[in-house]
């Protein structure tokens, strides 16, 4: 007798644990995850559901940010039912997952900061924005990497990137993206191997470091009017963030009111860690529309 779709659920999840606790497979990821998907699209949402989307997108390396929010979304649900813990543990199974792969609402990754020596990373970095700096381009650490300086003293243990703000000499939109554009072939010639992410030219992709992708942002304007990519549309004066100081931590230049910057960034909860912390992406890519146009056209 065929299953019903709930047994079938409970099939693909135990399966799905399976896979992820002893790293030995039984089955075809895509297809699974295709599967799990139709299923999972007639049927009422519950955690469980959500954990095996999760968990098939996972281990099928598919839709990376889909699976951070459902990620997030679990929390609440678990939260709202009393049911923490469950969430936790559930945390707790990917983490120590045998295939070596971990969430990022940016990608997948075989390697986090918790893996590595900060020292390195803070050595590496510390040498690109050196160069930059002798270009005569003020960087700061910025972002999860400003994140991790300011409130835990080190690297965030589950991020996986550095980030960067370069401040251009630009007081207005379409200056900030000429310069932009034009710092790739400066940092080229300088002896830095770097692009810009295309379509949208909003990073510069920089060496990686100790195997980690570094981006560099930009940030412009004037003191009334100072814009960081991509978190501060003039949120804040230019004398919040320069001039810049060094991180006591790793030596990094950070920006001399670090508090007031976070707040802003990922509001007044940046204090406490949020693995499942959601930027708005939408909303702030909608408020620098004026930037992207420039980008979009400068070097064309």
């Amino acid at each position: 007798m065929a299953m019903t779709d709930e047994e079938t659920v409970d099939f693909y999840y135990k399966d799905a644990v399976k896979y992820l606790t002893t790293g030995i497979n039984c089955f075809h990821v895509k297809r699974r995850y295709n599967k799990v998907q139709r299923l999972l699209g007639g049927l009422d949402e519950t955690p469980d559901h959500i954990e095996l989307f999760v968990m098939s997108a996972l281990l099928a390396k598919v839709k990376p940010y889909a699976a951070h929010l459902a990620l997030k979304k679990l929390r609440d649900v678990r939260t709202a039912r009393d049911e923490y813990e469950k969430y936790t543990a559930f945390e707790a199974l990917l983490a120590s997952n045998k295939i070596g792969r971990s969430i990022h609402q940016h990608g997948y990754a075989t390697r986090q900061f918790s893996d590595s020596d900060p020292t390195t990373v803070f050595k590496g970095v510390r040498e690109l924005i050196t160069i930059i700096e002798d270009l005569g381009y003020p960087t700061f650490a910025t972002c999860g990497t400003l994140l991790g300086l300011v409130r835990d003293k080190s690297l965030l243990p589950f991020d996986d990137d550095i980030d960067l703000n370069v401040v251009l000499p630009a007081g207005d939109h379409k200056s900030a993206a000429e310069q932009f554009v034009q710092l790739v072939p400066k940092l080229t010639a300088a002896g830095i191997e770097c692009s810009l992410v295309e379509p949208t030219r909003t990073i510069i992709k920089l060496p990686k470091v100790d195997g980690f992708i570094v981006d560099l942002f930009p940030a412009y304007g004037t003191e009334e009017a100072f814009f960081v990519y991509p978190y501060s549309f003039a949120d804040l004066p230019r004398s919040d963030f320069l001039p810049l100081q060094p991180c006591h931590v790793s030596d990094l230049p950070i920006p001399k009111h670090p508090e007031t910057v976070l707040e802003v960034n990922y509001g007044p909860g940046w204090v406490s860690p949020d693995q499942r912390y959601v930027f708005p992406w939408r909303a702030q890519r909608k408020k620098f529309a004026n930037l992207l146009s420039a980008l979009l056209e400068a070097g064309s």
